[in-house]
């Protein structure tokens, strides 16, 4: 029996828009199961919160793609390092 991935990324990127298309996370390949437990590890600035947004679906990849097995966003949750409330959510998205 074949079990499809929780999330899965094929040579995802991302470039903020005001960086001339300079990216700050390129060619990521990863597959993760689900309950799987994962760290992030790297220096400041390195793209793992950037990472995490397009993983949590607060950031589009700007090339790849990203699946989910879930087909909304309520099967992902981000704990900030900071007290951080998104303007365009509704009270109750945030």
């Amino acid at each position: 029996m074949l079990i499809e991935p929780f999330i899965s990324l094929d040579q995802i990127g991302y470039a903020f828009p005001n960086s001339n298309g300079r990216f700050v996370i390129s060619n990521i390949s990863l597959t993760l199961k689900q309950g799987a437990f994962v760290v992030l590890v790297g220096p400041s600035g390195i793209g793992k919160s950037t990472l995490l947004r397009v993983l949590g679906g607060l950031l589009p990849p700007t090339q790849g793609t990203l699946h989910r097995a879930a087909a909304d966003d309520s099967s992902v949750g981000i704990v900030f390092q900071r007290d951080n409330l998104m303007p365009w959510r509704t009270a109750y998205d945030n």
